[in-house]
């Protein structure tokens, strides 16, 4: 007997001021940002005013919000600006630091912008942001936007990789620039 599976739908998730506000409280006394304003179900009780949310794994504390978890940074956004937030956005830390809940360091941003103020990764070899040596001893400085991706090969020196890697980002990544963290 074969089990026919329902194929999997992709669900987005609408963040709606008017449910967060009715739920939340911004309360930067607690680590996520965020207290309960009112209990969210029936079985919550003595919830009333405490912190919301459990911190994970990556870093981020996690909401329950009509089902699913949801990121508190993305709730905060949500109150902070009264406006709705759908998953085709993300929220940028502006200054990278995610436990930074300011309402002046979130901001509304694509992938592609958020991937600009992402740190230099651990396994960078030279430690310097879209740089990599090539085999013949020179240097690629390569950047990318939206999914197009801009090179210069054979740069002779890392210094003069370094400052055309700067220069491409701040063109490129406008107000996402970061140069090194």
């Amino acid at each position: 007997n074969k089990v026919q599976q329902k194929p999997l739908v992709e669900q987005t998730m609408l963040i709606c001021y008017d449910e967060v506000v009715d739920l939340f409280n911004i309360d930067m006394s607690a680590p996520s940002g965020l207290s309960w304003k009112k209990k969210p179900n029936k079985f919550a009780n003595d919830i009333v005013g405490k912190p919301a949310g459990k911190l994970t794994k990556d870093g981020y504390y996690q909401i329950p919000l009509g089902g699913v978890r949801v990121h508190n940074h993305r709730v905060l956004f949500v109150l902070y600006t009264g406006e709705d937030l759908s998953d085709e956005y993300q929220i940028d830390h502006a200054d990278g630091n995610r436990g930074n809940l300011e309402e002046i360091n979130l901001r509304k941003c694509s992938h592609s912008e958020n991937s600009q103020n992402a740190k230099t990764r651990v396994d960078n070899k030279l430690g310097i942001k879209n740089v990599y040596q090539e085999k013949g001893g020179t240097f690629c400085v390569s950047v990318q936007k939206d999914g197009k991706r801009e090179s210069v090969y054979g740069v002779k020196t890392l210094e003069e990789a370094k400052l055309l890697a700067k220069s491409m980002r701040s063109r490129l990544h406008l107000s996402f620039n970061v140069d090194e963290r």
